[in-house]
C-alpha cells in the first residue's frame, strides 16, 4: 500500500494501468480507469459511453482491498453499461440511477468494504 503525503494525489501501479488515489481533508478517493462501452442503439447507429469515476472510500486502509479487485469492478460495471440505452441516460433521474446501479455494484464486489459513493468525474455519450 503506497501513503499519500500532504494528502496529495499518488500513482499506484496496477498490472501495466495506473490507478489514482486521494487521500486528504476531504475523503479517501480512488480513481477508476476510463471506461468506454458500446450503447444498445434503437436505430441502428452505433452509440458509446464513455465513463470515468472515483469510488469514496470509508477510509484509506480500505485502499488496498478495493484496488486489489478493481479488475472485478470494471467488469461488473462494463457488464451493467452494455446493457443500456441512450435513454436510459437522459435527464438527472437517468444519472442518479447510474450513480446507485454503479454504487450497488461496487459494493457487491468490495464486499465486505463499504465504498460510500461513486463520483462520476466524465460522462460522454457519442
Amino acid at each position: 500500500e503506497q501513503t499519500c503525503h500532504s494528502g496529495g494525489r499518488a500513482p499506484l501501479q496496477n498490472n501495466r494501468k495506473q490507478i489514482w488515489w486521494k487521500n486528504g481533508a476531504g475523503g479517501n478517493f480512488l480513481e477508476i480507469p476510463a471506461i468506454r462501452v458500446n450503447l444498445l442503439s434503437d436505430d441502428g447507429n452505433p452509440r458509446y459511453l464513455s465513463l470515468t469515476v472515483q469510488l469514496e472510500l470509508e477510509s484509506a486502509s480500505d485502499y488496498a482491498a478495493v484496488e486489489a479487485i478493481t479488475p472485478r469492478v470494471i467488469d461488473k460495471f462494463q457488464t451493467y453499461l452494455r446493457e443500456l440505452r441512450v435513454k436510459d441516460l437522459r435527464g438527472s433521474s437517468g444519472i442518479n440511477r447510474l450513480q446507485m446501479e454503479l454504487l450497488w455494484r461496487v459494493n457487491q464486489a468490495a464486499d465486505p468494504v463499504k465504498v460510500k459513493d461513486v463520483l462520476f468525474q466524465e460522462i460522454l455519450i457519442q
